[in-house]
Formats: C-alpha cells, structure tokens, sequence
C-alpha cells in the first residue's frame, strides 16, 4: 500500500514536470505568456570590526512608467500623487497622453515602491514598473574613502569595492516561466532549465574600527593642511596580530561624490583618490630606518651596544659627503647605538651600515618582505624598489643606513616595525577579517631577529622620546612611557634627478605603550611645504594624537 502510494506520487510529479513542460514550450512558441526577468545580485555589505557598516547598498528603484497603459482613475491618481510627488491631474494627463516608456526621474525607496505596488493591485493598473538601482552608502564618509573605494557609473572604481569586486557583487539571478497579471512569474510554472538562482554578494568584515579611522584621519588632515603637505597617512596595527585598525589618509574625498576630487586630482592641484598612498606610494623611510641599522648591527656582530663612533657632523664615502641630521648641534660626539637613535645620527648610522656590509643587508631585504607588495585586498599595491646593481655599492649601503637609497610603501614599513613590538617577529598587516561566514586566519610572521635584540632596540627607541635629548622629546604623554622613531627623508626633485633641499618625506613611528606595545603607529607625511618639515614635529603630532586616544578608549589593556 505504502509503496503504491509512493510510485503514485512519483509519477503524478513526473506528470506534472512533463506537462509544465508542454505549456513552456508552447507558450515560447507562440511568443505569449512566458517572461525572462532578472534578479539583480546585492552588493555585499563592508563592515569594521566591531560591526558598524562602512559600505551598504540600500534598496532603491527607478520608476518606469508607459502612459498608454496606465488608467486615467482620479481616485488612483490622487492616492498615487501621494507615493510619486507629482500632481493627480499630472498624472491623469500621462495616462491620457497615449505615450510610450518613459523613466520617472527620482528613484524611490522600498517602502514607496510596496504602497505604489499595492494601488496598482488594488486598481488593477498596468504600466507601472520597478528597475532595482541598488543606491550605494557609506557611512564613514571621506574617513575611510580611499580604504572602501567607490562606484563610478556602477562600476568599482577603486579600493576595496574594487579590489574585492568578485566577492562583493554577487552573481544575478534569471527567472524563466509562466507569468500572472501582475507580471510576476507563476513559482509552479518556472522553466527550472533556464532559470538561475540569485547568488547575493558576501559581506565583508574589516579589521579596521571606525571611530579610531575617523579620528585619525581628523587629525592626520589638521597635519597636513597645516604643513600644505602633497600627502600623508597614518597606521595603526595591533603589533602581535597585524590587524589594522586605522589606514587613514590625505587627501581624501567624498565617495558618494568623488568627481569633484577626481578633477583637483586631473589639474595636478592634489594626489589622486583612486589609489591609497599606504600601499600604491613608494616612500624612503629616513631615519626611521636607523632602527634597523643598529637591530641589524648587534644581530650580525657587526656592533654591541658599547660600540661607539665620534660624530663631527659629516664623514666622507667615496668621492660624496654625508651630512648629520645635526638639529641645531655641531656634531653629536661620541655616539653610540642607543644615542644614535635617540638624537638621529647619519655619521654613526653610515658608518655601521658599511659594517654591515650588502651580504648582510641584501638578506635582510629579501627575508623581511619590505619589498613586496601589500597584501591586503586593496588595488595598485607596489613593490617596493631598491637597486640591487647600484654600481657604487658603498655609497648605496652607506645611505641604506639612515633610511635612503630604498624606497617602500607605508604599510609595508608599518608592518617592519612591529618586530621590535614583537620578540623580533614581523607580522603581516591584515585588513580583511572574515569574507562572508569565512575568517581569515592570521598569516604566520617572519623571525628577523633574536627576542633579545628587539628588546634592547625597543628600549633605545624609548630614549627618542622620553630622553633628554630625544628627538621626539615634544611627544611625552604624562604617565605613560612611549618608544619611537623620528624620520626626515629627503627626497628626489622630479626635473633634476638629485637630492631635492626643500622636498622632504616627514615620519614618526612608535608604540602605545613602551613597556606593553601593543599598537604599532606609523604616520607618514609627504612634501610638507610651509612650517617645518622635521618628522618628529610634522608627523609627531598625529603619533600623540593617536596615542592618547588609544589609552584614553580603553583599546590598550590597563588603560582607559
């Protein structure tokens, strides 16, 4: 009995497909009764990682309307008048018109589109339509613009909107069958062959948090329009996992709205806001880069920590001169590896890169990933650039040493940094956290030097700005002790090729806090033109800035 009832259902199924089946194919035929519509595929929603959304597209329409269709029903008029915004008798005048298609300029939003779907029901109207536009929103503005990216035309046009495009767009949907009065396909009479179901775009979750972003980009701006820089960006990493929670960067621009900063970008009056500076820029990290010189140095045996070197204010290499970042001295003296990062010394920094030697260095590069590409979702990622058969070597080492001849991108240099932060350690920046219900796991660091020399280089870098002759001395943050890193990189003029007297890269790194370092914080300003261009005081400000924030939120344990 039970299996006779199960043969009888099967084939009353199979009835029913071969009998659909018929119907379709006659319909298709004769041209009548059968319609292909398209679902659009939502875009994928970007959020920090707190939850609080930084892209979405919320659910607008276009209304297509064919006059010829339509009633001249003032009773439907006066109540539609209401949805739409236009006059009854405005609307009688179309229906009467007799005219084709034509598009109701003002988009509308899902709850105007259900009130006007359901009058049309209730009046049994044709010749109303509803195109989906999929309006796209950010809610963190200009802060996190060059971070998100935006649409042009409905295209991605840059970062991660671009950058992610095939994982956020979704693929669209097709229906293919029998349809009502209504215009919708009738579910039992769907052609299963030709139609495709809806796969919506994933959402992304960000490691970035969006008040610390909106915060430093606030201040990173102040900075740089003070300073009439051509750029500048401010990083900060959680030191032990890479997870950047602020990628902030100036000149930014409105993403529902990028054209007017697309065509300053165009005259040449500012940098682009199709590209983020933190990984599309190459940069030379200065005397940040001093750090590694001498964490290199005691690593190799090339110095101890009582190594020491009289500094006179220049040193001759070859047939060039390299000049001290003397601040106002004549020469620092006696300098060794502590007091070298603490007052910036180029003599001492040239002289142990030599001692170095380029077998060393050339390994440290390749093994230290400073010169590949970010990877972390955004688009236009460069690699950075350092001339491995420089014909004078010497010099190009030398150099190497306080930060030049080498050229990087922000991030990647940010992501150096946490060595120090991190037993010696360097981790990779990570930005996106989850794809869909997918995490993405932590990428395994790089060991670049002993725990016991990252410690003792840690400890220097405190001396920076907790030290009485510290370059960054001005960025003391009562109660808490910080350990950083000034930089100020010339910079090559474009037209001549040499070392420009007036272009400079201004830099600060440090750590919240030095005893517990929790946060890794670069910030980096470019071309500064008026009021200074010394990084501790062009780009130190933003680090303080950011620093007291981070203790003063609670993000840094024991503090808040």
């Amino acid at each position: 009995m039970g299996a006779g009832f199960l043969l009888a259902g099967a084939q009353h199924v199979r009835l029913a497909s071969v009998l659909r089946a018929d119907r379709l194919r006659i319909a298709e035929a004769n041209d009548q009764l059968t319609h292909r519509d398209t679902i659009p595929a939502q875009r994928g929603t970007i959020l920090d990682h707190n939850g609080s959304v930084l892209a979405r597209t919320e659910e607008a329409y276009h209304v297509t309307i064919t006059p010829k269709l339509l009633t001249d029903s003032r009773a439907f008029w006066v109540r539609a008048s209401e949805v739409l915004g236009i006059p009854a008798d405005q609307g009688i005048a179309l229906a009467r018109s007799g005219r084709g298609g034509l598009d109701f300029p003002e988009k509308i939003d899902r709850e105007r589109r259900k009130r006007l779907l359901e009058l049309c029901r209730t009046f049994r109207v044709d010749g109303i339509g509803f195109v989906p536009t999929g309006e796209r929103t950010y809610p963190a503005g200009p802060s996190a613009a060059t971070v998100i990216g935006f649409l042009k035309d409905g295209v991605p046009a840059s970062g991660l909107e671009k950058g992610l495009n095939e994982t956020l767009r979704g693929e669209d949907g097709v229906q293919v069958g029998f349809i009502d009065r209504n215009g919708s396909v009738i579910p039992w009479l769907r052609d299963e062959g030709l139609s495709r179901e809806v796969q919506h775009g994933a959402d992304v979750v960000l490691t970035l948090d969006r008040d610390l972003q909106a915060f430093a980009s606030e201040r990173l701006a102040e900075v740089c329009e003070y300073h009439g820089a051509w750029q500048g960006v401010a990083i900060v990493l959680e030191s032990h996992t890479g997870n950047v929670r602020a990628l902030a960067t100036w000149p930014t621009f409105d993403p529902t709205d990028p054209l007017p900063a697309l065509q300053r970008a165009q005259k040449g009056e500012t940098a682009s806001p199709e590209i983020n500076p933190a990984v599309s820029v190459l940069l030379e990290p200065g005397s940040t880069f001093k750090s590694f010189t001498v964490a290199l140095g005691l690593e190799s045996g090339a110095l101890t920590p009582n190594s020491s070197i009289s500094c006179k204010g220049s040193i001759p290499v070859g047939s060039h001169v390299i000049h001290c970042a003397l601040h106002g001295s004549p020469g620092h003296g006696a300098v060794d590896p502590a007091r070298c990062i603490e007052v910036s010394c180029n003599v001492a920094a040239a002289t142990w890169g030599m001692a170095i030697g380029k077998e060393r260095w050339y390994d440290f590069l390749k093994r230290s990933g400073l010169l590949e590409k970010p990877d972390v979702g955004l688009p236009g990622a460069l690699s950075g650039q350092f001339n491995w058969n420089e014909y004078d070597k010497r010099i190009q080492i030398a150099t190497l040493g306080f930060g030049q001849s080498i050229t990087v991108t922000p991030l990647q240099l940010a992501s150096l940094f946490t060595a120090f932060a991190n037993d010696g350690v360097a981790v990779h920046p990570r930005l996106i956290e989850k794809v869909g219900s997918s995490r993405v796991q932590v990428r395994p660091g790089v060991p670049l030097f002993r725990a016991e020399t990252a410690r003792t280089v840690l400890q220097m870098m405190k001396a920076v700005v907790q030290g009485e002759h510290g370059t960054g001395r001005a960025l003391r943050i009562e109660g808490v002790e910080i350990a950083g890193k000034s930089g100020t990189a010339q910079k090559r003029d474009p037209k001549t090729g040499r070392m420009s007297n007036s272009l400079y890269v201004s830099s600060f790194v440090g750590y919240v806090s030095a005893d517990s370092p929790e946060y890794t914080v670069l910030v980096m300003v470019d071309s500064p033109k008026k009021n200074g261009y010394y990084g501790a005081a062009v780009a130190g400000p933003v680090f303080r800035a950011i620093a007291e924030y981070l203790l003063k939120s609670g993000m840094v344990r024991g503090q808040g």
